[in-house]
């Protein structure tokens, strides 16, 4: 028998997506709590990844969001697929056979319109504006790249190919004489 039933809250963006063979299916992870034997160890969190097929896909789709709490029933799954180094990974999912929303109407909508805040909203600082910068540290293009340009004249100049036997570093030493076991 293979039965699992899981509570949990959506910890990844549930995508819905179609199959080759035109059946909806849908990913996310599941956040789950372990089980504290103590009350001093820290939290433990698994993240379950879930799959759901046809029907189940759609309604998921339209009912669950990041943070969502679902409880989920199904069985555990198991493929495997080769990686980069041509060795076989095996992963394991959930597939998803019947769920229960364990939260309101009204939650999930909170929770939607929040996450849209998060979304509106950058998450980040910027550093600096340009007219932050003081004049002198405003260089051009060219400045920056004068000594390349200097170099590589320099360096045209003085390879200049020289013909005649005389200038040939070379032309004293002897084949035998790079023979490592004389």
């Amino acid at each position: 028998m293979n039965r699992i039933i899981l509570i949990g809250r959506v910890s990844s963006k549930p995508v819905l997506m179609t199959a080759k063979s035109n059946v909806n299916f849908i990913r996310f992870n599941l956040a789950i709590d372990r089980r504290k034997y103590n009350q001093d160890s820290p939290t433990i969190t698994d993240f379950i990844p879930v799959v759901a097929w046809r029907q189940n896909a759609t309604a998921l789709d339209k009912l669950i969001t990041i943070g969502s709490l679902i409880a989920i029933e199904g069985s555990l799954q198991s493929y495997r697929v080769m990686s980069n180094t041509t060795n076989y990974l095996t992963n394991y999912e959930v597939n998803v056979e019947n769920f229960h929303l364990l939260e309101t109407k009204e939650q999930l909508e909170k929770r939607r319109q929040k996450l849209a805040q998060k979304v509106s909203e950058p998450t980040f600082e910027p550093i600096f504006d340009d007219f932050q910068l003081p004049q002198n540290n405003k260089r051009s293009f060219h400045e920056d790249n004068i000594f390349q340009t200097e170099a590589s004249v320099n360096f045209d100049e003085t390879n200049i190919e020289i013909s005649g036997e005389d200038n040939d570093p070379f032309a004293d030493w002897e084949i035998d004489d790079l023979d490592p076991n004389k």
